[in-house]
């Protein structure tokens, strides 16, 4: 009888989940997901660094320890895509990783992490995924008490900094003398495709771009193995034979 009676009391996990009501439990594994996705960018930015091999992202993602495998694999393919956006964005609006400091270039000017060795670290690439939810996903979705706290409270300079990094871009890709433009502003993004592997291989797709674009205008994107990235001013490939056929995909 004492055993029928007696409530079990919840584990320490389920506790957890119940005091934070109202679906919040999935709202945690959200904002965990970022925390996630940044340490496996970050492990993808430091071999590249060190310019050796190592684990896909796939591989990294599909590991045991990974949770929310579908979203984590979406924020580091979507991170990595914008990397470069990203990092001028943080540039422009002088984001830095510690409350205190603030991180210096090579030649000692007070500038951006992104410019340092801390560019890579986990600590910045959970930045570099969070601004990637700022900017192109779905902050808005996202409780204010589950954003990552360093980000929501530049969220205003980092819009700011990224309509003027977007309005500098378009400047320099429309014909307009960078000459007028700071270092920052002449940064042009290249054009990404994506390879549907299963209407066509990725080197066959690169080939036939390259014979049309020719060989300097067309590279693989260093961070994901089926992106290939084309020249900023390639405005017309809506209309592209590939694309048609669904062999790429414009991202």
């Amino acid at each position: 009888w004492v055993l029928t009676t007696m409530k079990m009391k919840p584990s320490r996990g389920e506790g957890q989940r119940g005091r934070v009501g109202g679906g919040g439990g999935d709202r945690s594994r959200k904002s965990y997901a970022h925390h996630q996705a940044g340490g496996i960018v970050s492990e993808l930015l430091r071999a590249k660094e060190k310019r050796r091999g190592g684990a896909s992202i796939k591989s990294l993602v599909y590991a045991n320890d990974i949770q929310s495998k579908k979203q984590v694999y979406a924020l580091c393919c979507e991170t990595l895509r914008h990397l470069e956006l990203i990092k001028e964005v943080l540039r422009r609006a002088k984001f830095s990783l510690g409350p205190h400091k603030s991180e210096e270039t090579a030649d000692g000017d007070e500038g951006s992490f992104v410019d340092t060795g801390a560019a890579s670290t986990r600590k910045a690439c959970v930045v570099y995924v969070w601004v990637y939810e700022l900017l192109f996903g779905r902050w808005d979705g996202i409780q204010e008490g589950r954003r990552f706290a360093p980000v929501a409270s530049k969220e205003s300079s980092l819009r700011e900094a990224h309509k003027v990094v977007m309005a500098a871009s378009a400047d320099t890709s429309s014909g307009k003398s960078p000459a007028s433009l700071t270092p920052t502003q002449q940064k042009v993004f290249p054009r990404y495709v994506r390879v549907n592997t299963l209407k066509i291989q990725v080197d066959e797709a690169l080939r036939q771009l390259v014979e049309e674009y020719g060989e300097e205008s067309v590279k693989m994107n260093p961070y994901l193995d089926d992106v290939i990235e084309l020249p900023p001013n390639v405005t017309d490939f809506y209309g592209h034979r590939l694309v048609r056929g669904g062999a790429l995909v414009q991202q």
